[in-house]
């Protein structure tokens, strides 16, 4: 008997090719789910290893490793293992395989931080990538990632997400803490944002950078300024605006290799249209009208003269500016993100008070701040009341540096003036005294005990009215006898409180639904000989800002002068912060 099987013949008959090939294909599918199972295996233990090792890390981590942000360290800590927490320990930018694509997504949002004022090198970009690419290495033969090794797996994703929180906080409340750089400096960072449930936002849109973006101010002066901040560096790229040098040809009519380069540098900062012949070496009426625009963006009296003053802001280098736009961003962030349906805003260096309403502005006018030694803080607070008809407590410092020694010199400056003289500084003490009585040349600022009371009148020194947010520092907004101030272009000269050019004016919004208060009222009001005090239909917010650079209703850029020095203190913490982080 032949027990040699004919292939040919088997293979043939039909129901044996159906028996041979289901057969191998269950073969097939059963060393396919032996693989799997095992691969499947692996990787929840993987996964659960992974999980092991960054909950232990976690429990142990130094914080001083990932968050070198001294002063946000605590909330970013916070914020860090809040999301992890919530996520169950789990990967956020890799695979156990493989990086996600949401790290490069990162890497480009954190390198465009200079788009924000924020510096890129401060997220240490370069480093991430090298980490990133050291802990996945590629076979070039198969082209795919190595296994990587867990506890550097797990310390890549957290430094991934570090990165992300410190950047995400910058955004939201800015870098620096004002307060511990200049104690006049008393608003403190508003604005409040979960930067756990941001970044799990992110990971789960897959779109990093508009969950970044979700954090920025949404105010339209934030926007307008970012805009400008972007424009200026495009013009650095492109190589920056020319140094302009005093000429006698900046005059109307007149021509001349300098117009040219007046032009070309008017013509970049956008106060001379494009177009506008920016090559021309005519000092033409187009020409005046641009260093009027820029002056007045400057703060400058705009004259259409190319004076000192004019000249030495032209020939500030565009990188100061973007250093000063930077800056200013910061402080932008510092803020509310909702300063309220209407608000009253000064702006100090600006020398300038503006009322907002429903996005719109109500009411400006010029407005006098304190001098570099008697600084106006900057702080908000709220509108109370006015006072019309004031009279003015002279606070001791005055009454001992300013006029102890007038009255030392001329003993009738007192009663010529309006002034009253009080044993004590107890409010119902209203026994006034003879300052004939008083042995003025005996007092000293040391041994100053008296209370100078100024009444009210044409000459009081708070004016005929005064507008109050009541505060520790005894700062609030009042009228001044001394208005010929407010046509200068500096205006730094009280002791603190901030004198207003339109004091009716203000009177007459701030009442303007009551029905008992009307400008003929309010006129006889502020000529009473004593004071009266009156409610505010509805408190008013008041922010007292300072901003070196803003926007202005047409959208452009404004600079002025850093008259307190808060500019060159913050930019130094700045500097000194981005070389430790």
């Amino acid at each position: 008997m032949n027990k040699h099987i004919d292939i040919t013949s088997f293979w043939r008959n039909p129901k044996n090719r159906v028996i041979l090939i289901s057969g191998s294909l269950v073969l097939v599918i059963g060393l396919l789910a032996f693989f799997a199972y095992r691969n499947a295996t692996f990787q929840n233990k993987r996964s659960e290893e992974s999980t092991l090792v960054m909950q232990s890390v976690l429990d142990t981590l130094q914080v001083e490793a990932y968050f070198r942000d001294d002063f946000k360290r605590r909330d970013l800590h916070r914020q860090f293992a809040k999301f992890y927490t919530d996520r169950d320990y789990r990967l956020a930018w890799s695979t156990l395989k493989k990086p996600l694509p949401l790290a490069d997504s990162l890497f480009a949002a954190l390198q465009g931080a200079s788009l924000e004022g924020l510096q890129p090198d401060d997220y240490n970009v370069k480093e991430l990538k090298q980490m990133r690419d050291s802990v996945f290495k590629r076979s070039l033969i198969k082209i795919k990632y190595k296994r990587p090794d867990l506890l550097r797996l797990v310390q890549l994703d957290f430094q991934l997400t570090a990165s992300y929180l410190m950047y995400a906080s910058h955004l939201a409340t800015g870098r620096i803490n004002p307060n511990k750089v200049d104690e006049t400096w008393m608003i403190n960072p508003q604005r409040n944002a979960d930067l756990a449930k941001n970044l799990e936002k992110a990971l789960k849109s897959r779109n990093v950078n508009k969950a970044l973006l979700d954090l920025l101010p949404r105010r339209d002066d934030y926007r307008q300024l970012r805009e400008q901040l972007a424009r200026h560096h495009q013009v650095q790229r492109e190589g920056g605006w020319p140094e302009v040098e005093a000429s006698q040809q900046y005059r109307p009519g007149k021509s001349g290799a300098a117009v040219a380069t007046l032009r070309k540098r008017l013509t970049l900062s956008g106060d001379l249209p494009d177009g506008n012949r920016a090559d021309s070496t005519l000092f033409d009426d187009a020409l005046v009208q641009a260093v009027k625009g820029f002056q007045e963006r400057h703060g400058l009296t705009p004259s259409g003269k190319v004076d000192d003053a004019t000249l030495q802001a032209l020939n500030v280098p565009v990188a100061r500016r973007i250093a000063q736009i930077s800056l200013n961003l910061e402080r932008l962030r510092w803020l509310p993100e909702d300063l309220g349906k209407e608000y009253l805003m000064v702006n100090v260096p600006a020398y300038d008070l503006k009322i907002v309403k429903n996005n719109r502005e109500d009411l400006r006018m010029r407005v006098v701040v304190g001098k570099e030694f008697n600084s106006t803080p900057i702080f908000r607070d709220t509108m109370e009341y006015i006072v019309f008809s004031p009279d003015w407590t002279v606070p001791r410092s005055i009454a001992t540096k300013e006029i102890l020694p007038i009255v030392q010199r001329n003993p009738d400056y007192l009663l010529t003036n309006n002034y009253q003289v009080y044993d004590s500084w107890d409010a119902r003490d209203t026994m006034a005294l003879d300052p004939h009585a008083i042995d003025w040349d005996s007092l000293s600022e040391d041994n100053f005990s008296y209370r100078v009371v100024q009444g009210p009148g044409t000459g009081n020194a708070l004016g005929a009215v005064k507008f109050m947010f009541p505060n520790k520092m005894d700062i609030y907004l009042h009228d001044t006898p001394a208005d010929h101030l407010f046509k200068r272009s500096e205006r730094a000269f009280s002791h603190g409180c901030v004198r207003v050019e339109k004091p009716r004016e203000l009177a007459e919004y701030l009442l303007r639904d009551s029905n008992k208060w009307n400008e003929e009222s309010i006129t006889e009001a502020m000529q009473q000989d004593k004071p009266e005090n009156v409610k505010l239909p509805r408190k008013l917010p008041v922010f007292l800002v300072y901003l070196t650079a803003f926007t202005d209703e047409k959208g452009r850029v404004n600079f002025r002068d850093d008259v307190y020095g808060h500019d060159g203190r913050q930019q130094e913490v700045l500097v000194k912060k981005s070389a430790r982080l």
